[in-house]
């Protein structure tokens, strides 16, 4: 029967060690509701579901946190979860749950995006190319992993909310 050996708190994530090496990485508020506590011994059963939660939470907690900046998709927060060591599976649920939930909107993000790029190109510029900045932010929309019907929704959006050259 393991025993848990160390409790490593980093930020908004709890590592926590076993005599047998083995660690699990999990949300400091899971490893408080579980009651892990330095020398407790865990049953094998046990610890197989806590990992199978620790997991899920940890995936939702992170997956939260890149939604909340508004920066991120939901490809480039999948990326982002998996690099970071998350199990694949874990992140599309949390993903599914979060874009379920209304917490994460790749279209409304996507309108977000060109409305601010495209202001910021106006200011910028005299004279605008209609089409030529339209086929360019499209696209740079679509290099961040939105797809084509959201980034062309959002820039042909953008641009008729553009002020009218007089």
């Amino acid at each position: 029967m393991p025993h848990v050996q160390l409790l490593r708190r980093s930020g908004r994530t709890t590592t926590v060690e076993f005599d047998s090496g083995q660690l699990m990485r999990c949300t400091h508020e899971f490893a408080q509701r579980a009651r892990l506590a330095v020398g407790q011994p865990i049953e094998e059963v046990l610890l197989n579901r806590l990992r199978l939660s620790a997991g899920n939470d940890l995936a939702v907690s992170e997956a939260q946190r890149y939604a909340r900046r508004g920066r991120h998709n939901r490809q480039q927060i999948a990326a982002r979860l998996v690099q970071d060591g998350l199990d694949r599976r874990d992140v599309f649920d949390a993903l599914d749950r979060l874009c379920a939930d209304g917490e994460l909107d790749d279209h409304a993000l996507a309108h977000q995006i060109a409305r601010r790029e495209l202001q910021k190109l106006i200011r910028r510029q005299d004279e605008i190319d209609h089409r030529q900045i339209r086929r360019q932010q499209i696209r740079r929309l679509i290099m961040r992993g939105f797809s084509a019907s959201d980034a062309t929704d959002a820039v042909n959006d953008a641009l008729a909310q553009l002020p009218k050259e007089s």
